[in-house]
């Protein structure tokens, strides 16, 4: 791809550790984030996995720049209403170690 323009990677929120680690050796040169703070697992029950607290750091000593708080408001509110639409449709959003957002 000689030539070709650095890959970048736009996402909803903060990656959980395996995306991390997929993301780390995908050969994305860019990661977008709107969400970068707690509000994946406080919204959605998600369970992240243990991210190194310094895990942007780690992404720049291997050349990937990350930009966080693009359009954070508009997706807190999409995780918000994803939440409440599966919950409201009594499914388990998620529940990979029996921690996820359950509706009755």
């Amino acid at each position: 791809m000689r030539g070709a323009a650095p890959l970048e990677l736009w996402v909803n929120a903060r990656p959980c550790v395996m995306c991390y680690g997929a993301t780390m050796w995908s050969g994305v040169k860019r990661l977008v984030i709107a969400v970068d703070g707690p509000e994946v697992e406080e919204l959605t029950g998600f369970d992240e996995g243990p991210m190194p607290e310094d895990w942007i750091g780690r992404f720049a000593e291997r050349g990937i720049e990350v930009e966080t708080g693009v359009l954070r408001e508009e997706a807190v509110q999409v995780l918000a209403d994803y939440r409440d639409l599966v919950a409201g449709g009594g499914a388990t959003l998620y529940n990979a170690r029996g921690t996820g957002v359950h509706a009755s």
